[in-house]
């Protein structure tokens, strides 16, 4: 990864996935939109909401940007039709029951224009309209009734947002803090294969036995630092990320290709991290 394409997480890490949706841990600054017709924009992972009832797409919003995800509303397929073509989008929480074009309507038309942004379906009925489908496209991730509970749209979010194309993906998660382990478990699907070490010594020996995609680095290790470790990683031509309670002061910035600060990353903001940096590998 060039220099220039590094970065450092920032926001809030609010959720491990095992709370009930708190979001108290709003932060203004996070809530500036990205440009919709910016597709070199980066930073956040981006979500189309689809909805008009703006009750729920004010809440929805609220509690995403919360989880470190950057917003768009549309209040209709026209007007989202125009924001995905004009900018690019990780997710769409889409509607059935819209002014115009309903939402099954235009997810026929996303699938035949070969428009493939994972959908979750989030309506009165979308269960009872998802049973009376014979089939459906593939990049519909869920189906939720309404009225949602505020953790189950935020984790299928989470989920939907986490391609099949990192199935298989291991991380080598050097981390002596059993806390900080269960977290970062707790965050990642199936599709992605965290491997603890718990030490310098530890984790040595797993980059010499093993295959990993990335390595997540603590620095404060109980047998040393986590920068003794950087000479293997970089033999083995693994991306590393520092992903400790403080950025390194002592190192330069090159050293890695990105920083993650453990009390400022949201659960988003880490996901899109983890798969940059795997995608570029």
């Amino acid at each position: 990864m060039d220099t220039d394409e590094k970065e450092t997480v920032t926001g809030s890490l609010i959720d491990s996935g095992r709370g009930s949706g708190d979001t108290s841990a709003v932060r203004p600054e996070d809530s500036a939109n990205a440009p919709a017709n910016n597709p070199d924009y980066v930073g956040k992972l981006r979500v189309l909401i689809c909805e008009d009832d703006d009750d729920f797409a004010v809440l929805s919003e609220f509690l995403l940007r919360s989880a470190g995800f950057d917003i768009e509303q549309a209040e209709d397929a026209e007007s989202a039709r125009e924001l995905i073509n004009a900018g690019k989008f990780d997710i769409m929480i889409l509607d059935l029951g819209l002014p115009g074009m309903d939402g099954l309507s235009f997810i026929h038309e996303l699938e035949a224009n070969g428009i493939r942004i994972p959908v979750i379906v989030v309506s009165v009925n979308a269960s009872e309209v998802q049973d009376s489908l014979d089939s459906q496209p593939d990049f519909i991730v869920d189906w939720i009734d309404k009225p949602v509970e505020q953790q189950q749209l935020v984790s299928s979010v989470l989920l939907g947002v986490q391609p099949v194309v990192a199935t298989g993906r291991r991380i080598l998660h050097v981390e002596d803090d059993p806390d900080i382990i269960m977290l970062l478990q707790a965050m990642l699907d199936d599709s992605w294969e965290v491997i603890p070490a718990t030490s310098v010594s530890e984790g040595r020996s797993r980059l010499m036995d093993e295959y990993f995609d990335l390595v997540l680095l603590d620095i404060n290790l109980p047998d040393g630092t986590g920068l003794d470790l950087l000479p293997d990683i970089r033999a083995l031509k693994y991306p590393v990320a520092v992903f400790s309670e403080h950025e390194p002061s002592d190192t330069t910035p090159d050293v890695f290709d990105a920083t993650i600060v453990k009390s400022k990353t949201t659960r988003a903001g880490l996901l899109k991290t983890l798969l940059d940096l795997t995608e570029a590998a």
